[in-house]
């Protein structure tokens, strides 16, 4: 069964200014394609994350999307320190968003407590935005 990791998205103040970021640091990784590595202290020890899981993010105290994690691999730091990079794919999926106090560093997340991607595209499902979804789930109809 996979094992996600929720995380917030520090400094980052929109699901559009993530996209970007992912973007912007995504490359061609010659074993495994288009990756996003993310640096982390500490590795994750349950090999269910491998497994299909995903990375959550928190931006303003509220899960908004996802992606999935493709490798860990193990890193030195550059204050000589061990440490990991999380490789996810560079494709942000936008989730319903769901209300989750900020921490530092990452946290492991139940496939049960992860909230549903968001529904987008063009086909009759209708098209959704994080930020209606975001009002919606405040008037309490999400």
């Amino acid at each position: 069964m996979a094992l996600n990791i929720v995380k917030v998205a520090a400094g980052i103040s929109s699901l559009n200014r993530l996209e970007e970021i992912v973007a912007e640091y995504s490359y061609i990784d010659p074993e495994f394609g288009a990756i996003m590595p993310m640096s982390s202290r500490n590795r994750p020890q349950r090999p269910e994350v491998l497994d299909g899981g995903s990375v959550y993010w928190i931006i303003k105290n509220k899960i908004v999307a996802r992606a999935a994690i493709i490798t860990i691999r193990d890193e030195e730091r550059l204050d000589g320190r061990k440490g990991c990079q999380i490789c996810i794919a560079p494709k942000v999926i936008p989730t319903v968003p769901f209300i989750k106090r900020g921490f530092q560093g990452w946290r492991y997340l139940k496939p049960e407590d992860a909230p549903a991607d968001l529904i987008t595209g063009d086909g009759d499902s209708g098209k959704g935005s994080a930020e209606l979804a975001a009002e919606l789930q405040e008037l309490g109809l999400l």
